[in-house]
């Protein structure tokens, strides 16, 4: 079953619904992504926050584990640095849906663009592969 995930430490979605007319699953932190992930798959949209608090890992980072543990699910095991950015993700088979998309809601001027880079990078390394 696909769903739509909302990443952020307070605020909630605009409307109560998602693009597709489905209620949101929200996440406050890296530690709820993983147990939503654990419990329904990989979301095919997600829409992110960067900063999730103090002291508390960022959007940034969730999209860094997820492109992780997905390369490892297509490649196998990457090497340290990316094998521990997965750990949450890897045990689950995390793989992006194909018609993953995304968008960022963040108002951090600098972690938000990071995302969208990070993200649209990896998905077009992923469609030139298909």
């Amino acid at each position: 079953m696909t769903y739509s995930l909302f990443i952020d430490d307070e605020r909630f979605p605009a409307r109560d619904l998602d693009h597709a007319g489905k209620p949101w699953v929200i996440a406050r932190s890296l530690d709820e992504v993983r147990a939503v992930i654990a419990k329904r798959g990989p979301p095919d949209f997600i829409s992110f926050d960067h900063d999730l608090g103090d002291q508390s890992p960022s959007g940034l980072d969730i999209a860094k584990a997820m492109v992780a543990a997905d390369m490892i699910s297509r490649a196998g095991s990457l090497d340290d640095e990316w094998d521990i950015l997965a750990v949450g993700f890897d045990e689950v088979g995390f793989r992006l849906p194909e018609t993953f998309s995304f968008t960022i809601h963040s108002m951090n001027s600098v972690g938000g663009p990071n995302i969208k880079a990070l993200l649209q990078s990896y998905l077009a390394s992923l469609a030139r592969t298909r």
